[in-house]
């Protein structure tokens, strides 16, 4: 059996976005396709949301996470920076290791891991935000915690 998860977006009424992930043991990816549809069908079916858009998603492997202590506490970042327009855009992560913020939660820009992971949101990166905006300067990362 093949290792797929398709990511699917659907719309309420209400104009809001949401997102369901849905593993699916099919074989190959045409297969993924057919399933996918089905699944898709008796989901329509049961709510309001609207199918916009969904990924397949093949699990590549990977070693399995040893949990350690502390490993319940739900740690993100935000990033904000500015585009070239002037509009102020967030970028969030998850599971962000807190080793990179100080002791009041401000993570410093310039740290080369840091600089490295935001310069791919630049107008030279390879990754844009969700508008397809790039940043052009980033302005303050915070722990979330």
């Amino acid at each position: 059996m093949g290792d797929f998860k398709v990511v699917a977006t659907y719309q309420d009424s209400h104009g809001r976005y949401l997102k369901k992930h849905v593993d699916v043991e099919s074989a190959d990816i045409s297969a993924v396709v057919t399933d996918f549809a089905a699944w898709q069908s008796a989901y329509e079916a049961i709510t309001e949301a609207a199918y916009r858009r969904g990924n397949a998603l093949y699990n590549l492997g990977g070693g399995a996470a040893a949990p350690t202590a502390g490993s319940n506490k739900d740690v993100g970042a935000t990033f904000t920076g500015q585009t070239s327009s002037g509009k102020i855009v967030t970028l969030k992560v998850q599971a962000f290791d807190s080793s990179y913020a100080d002791a009041y939660g401000n993570i410093d820009l310039t740290d080369v891991d840091i600089a490295a992971f935001l310069a791919l949101y630049e107008a030279a990166g390879i990754c844009t935000l969700s508008d397809g905006d790039v940043v052009a300067v980033w302005l303050s990362g915070t722990l979330d915690e």
